[in-house]
């Protein structure tokens, strides 16, 4: 991949980052961490852009002059600093004082930078293209030199603020997913950011010392630059969602995904019980495919599949009580196994579901059908995660199993 390649790619990622988080603005716009961030994402967008092959050129003709430059490096100022004071609202109690001094260092670093800029602006370093130092080497000017100086020093130091505050924001929300993974892929940009400083100070330092290094700063900046750009877009925006993740409500599709993933899972327990007793079934089953495969109504068919799996276990439960032999067996078993509470609860009640069916087949109409611990108990949600875990280890343990074969052992004996 090119390094022009790379920075497109850094400019659509910060487009996307700035967009996602303008509507998270919207929706809470008195919120000065989600304003310190979303200002902070259209600042970088809007720098990263102007490295464009074809958008600076557009602003030097519009202004006369190299205006692409200071304006650029401006802006970077200000998201980095932007940044920093949203981590700091994210991580710290008391910020406003904290946020003023390091605005005016960044307001600082602006001004030293454009009075550089201002005392040579036609020199090379300054230059985007083929003319300019950064592509073609070249002598530096002194002025030109400590501006890079100026904004690489102050750059880096944010970046390591940035680092140090998301580390901190980090060991606080561990049990977050989508927060954790944001906060690696800022920590990854900021490694390429902090290497994007570092080069550069080095660099002119060596050129003000009259000893210019043997390649140019695009040929190694090209790189870091954007990786670091569209790394940290791209983690922040995964940062500042994670607690949005939790509290959105969750779309058609999702849910649908949900609903049949549930439903695939309780899949093989449901087909053993409506495979033994037809009767429990609310609708008549496919003639064509598995029910597993039916992609319509979802959440009604989970529901189903609940309904009709609590059925099951109604009409053997008289078969298998709790204090049967077998069932006594799948707890020693299950104990020893080191399980315990509700993963416990599973394999016995997997273990009583084999021996139950087994035993409803020997015995056609022992079973007391009574009201049992039927549907409707708890939420819907509930349920699921319930039998889910006794398909789970109706699949998985070899408990269920190994309870069956004494069973049959004995009846066989």
């Amino acid at each position: 991949m090119s390094a022009a390649t790379l920075l497109v790619i850094a400019v659509v990622v910060g487009m996307a980052a700035t967009l996602v988080k303008f509507r998270h603005f919207l929706r809470d716009s008195g919120n000065p961490a989600m304003r310190a961030l979303t200002l902070g994402c259209l600042a970088l967008a809007i720098a990263v852009s102007l490295q464009l092959p074809v958008v600076y050129p557009v602003v030097n003709a519009a202004a006369g002059f190299n205006a692409a430059w200071p304006v650029q490096h401006v802006l970077v100022v200000i998201a980095a600093h932007l940044v920093v004071v949203f981590f700091l609202h994210s991580t710290e109690d008391d910020v406003r004082g904290k946020a003023v001094a390091l605005g005016a260092i960044a307001v600082a670093a602006s001004v030293v930078m454009c009075v550089l800029f201002a005392l040579e602006p036609g020199a090379r370093d300054f230059v985007h293209g083929p003319g300019g130092l950064n592509d073609s080497g070249g002598q530096a000017t002194a002025a030109g030199a400590w501006a890079f100086i100026t904004f690489s020093v102050y750059l880096g130091t944010a970046i390591v603020v940035i680092s140090r505050l998301s580390a901190r924001w980090a060991r606080k929300t561990r049990h977050i997913r989508w927060l954790s993974v944001g906060l690696a892929l800022v920590s990854v940009g900021a490694v390429f950011g902090f290497g994007y400083c570092l080069h550069k100070f080095i660099y002119q330092l060596a050129q003000v010392s009259g000893h210019p290094p043997g390649w140019t700063v695009s040929s190694v900046e090209g790189w870091l630059m954007p990786a670091a750009t569209g790394l940290s877009a791209l983690g922040i925006v995964l940062a500042a969602s994670g607690a949005h993740l939790g509290r959105r409500p969750r779309g058609p599709l999702r849910l649908w995904w949900e609903h049949y993933r549930a439903r695939r899972a309780l899949y093989p327990l449901w087909h053993r019980f409506r495979t033994a007793m037809p009767e429990i079934g609310l609708i008549p089953p496919s003639r064509v495919m598995p029910d597993w495969l039916l992609l319509d109504n979802a959440a009604f068919r989970l529901h189903r599949a609940v309904v009709e799996t609590w059925d099951g276990a109604r009409h053997i439960r008289s078969l298998v009580p709790p204090d049967d032999p077998y069932a006594v067996r799948a707890r020693e078993l299950g104990e020893q196994a080191g399980l315990r509470g509700d993963d416990l609860a599973a394999v016995i009640t997997a273990a009583t579901v084999e021996v139950g069916l087994r035993r409803r087949a020997d015995q056609p109409g022992a079973e007391l059908v009574g009201a049992g611990p039927g549907f409707g108990g708890g939420d819907l949600a509930d349920e699921v995660d319930w039998w889910r875990r006794v398909a789970r280890a109706h699949r998985d343990s070899p408990i269920p199993t190994a309870v069956l074969s004494e069973y049959l052992r004995t009846v066989h004996a």
